[in-house]
């Protein structure tokens, strides 16, 4: 076989930690390819899972805004049932189509955090309120919600090209407390 020049970049198309000048295809180090690939399969697994949770999350914070809007009086009397006023109807409206468009557009890594920031402190709430009055199954699709929101937020800076300051935080830390252990 002929021999590959692996000079700037390794096998894997990173950079190389010891400049060489030829290797023989056959003796490339099987670890070398193995690394690159579940490096590479990782952050496509995390793509996946950032856009379809997005996307979930999104369809399920729509669908609830055109609930609003559309079964108004409905809607009024089951949050009046929750302890809530009505006159969050259309308020909540607004939030639930905005929420998903500030973290679908990301026109400011910012106001997308804020976004996730906002949707968390609501399905928390919805969930707790649901909870509350002793309806545990209004309060399964915030509990999806969160999952999903979750999932998002922890794997966006896998997905996007500017990064999330508080996804990196959070993951040192994280990393801190397995050395620790």
């Amino acid at each position: 076989m002929s021999p590959i020049i692996v000079d700037i970049f390794d096998v894997c198309g990173r950079p190389a930690k010891k400049k060489r000048a030829f290797t023989p295809i056959n003796t490339i180090d099987e670890r070398d390819v193995a690394g690159c690939n579940s490096d590479r399969d990782n952050l496509m697994t995390e793509t996946y899972i950032y856009w379809i949770c997005t996307a979930l999350l999104s369809l399920l914070y729509l669908a609830s805004a055109f609930l609003y809007v559309t079964k108004g009086t409905w809607v009024r009397q089951t949050l009046a049932g929750l302890g809530y006023p009505a006159y969050l109807v259309p308020v909540m409206s607004v939030v639930k189509i905005l929420g998903p468009l500030a973290i679908l557009s990301r026109v400011s890594v910012g106001l997308s955090d804020l976004a996730y920031a906002g949707i968390f402190y609501h399905l928390l709430l919805s969930g707790l309120a649901h909870l509350g009055v002793r309806k545990p199954a209004g309060a399964l699709p915030a509990a999806i919600g969160l999952a999903l929101l979750a999932a998002s937020f922890l794997t966006q800076n896998a997905a996007r090209d500017t990064p999330s300051p508080y996804v990196q935080a959070a993951a040192e830390r994280h990393i801190i407390s397995v050395e620790r252990e």
